[in-house]
């Protein structure tokens, strides 16, 4: 088998002995006298074992809340995929839509409030409550 060392040291603060030996069997250390261990790394390990364990446990037996998370991430997808196709949508309207055809409809709307005195009111109503609005809140 592996050998067995036991280290014998000063603590450089208060000069007391401190006895040490190999652990070969779980590639470790133990303390004999004059130490205690900050760090436990088995113990540790153990004990994240453990709440892994328990949390898998209380998982297994919330199978309603299981079912709800994946109602709810279903959903979640759905909205998403709603929206992806609705940017779609734009995207496919906006490449149809052509410069000319944008200075077109300006051009009728110009021409529209122009022959409408009723309709540039309208316009200059909103833009003055838009405006008085951004106003407030900055």
């Amino acid at each position: 088998g592996l050998a067995i060392y036991r280290l014998t040291i000063k603590c450089p603060r208060c000069s007391g002995e401190i006895a040490i030996k190999t652990d070969p069997k779980n590639h470790d250390y133990i303390v004999e006298w004059g130490a205690t261990r900050n760090y436990q790394h088995h113990i540790a390990e153990a004990r994240k074992a453990e709440e892994e364990e328990a949390r898998l446990e209380k998982d297994k037996g919330d199978t309603l809340a299981e079912h709800n998370q994946k109602v709810l991430d279903a959903r979640k997808e759905m909205s998403m995929m709603e929206r992806i196709e609705e940017l779609q949508h734009d995207a496919v309207v906006r490449s149809t839509v052509t410069d000319e055809m944008l200075l077109q409809a300006t051009l009728e709307r110009h021409r529209r409030k122009e022959a409408d005195p009723d309709l540039l009111a309208e316009d200059e109503a909103e833009a003055e409550r838009v405006f008085k609005r951004k106003a407030r809140e900055a």
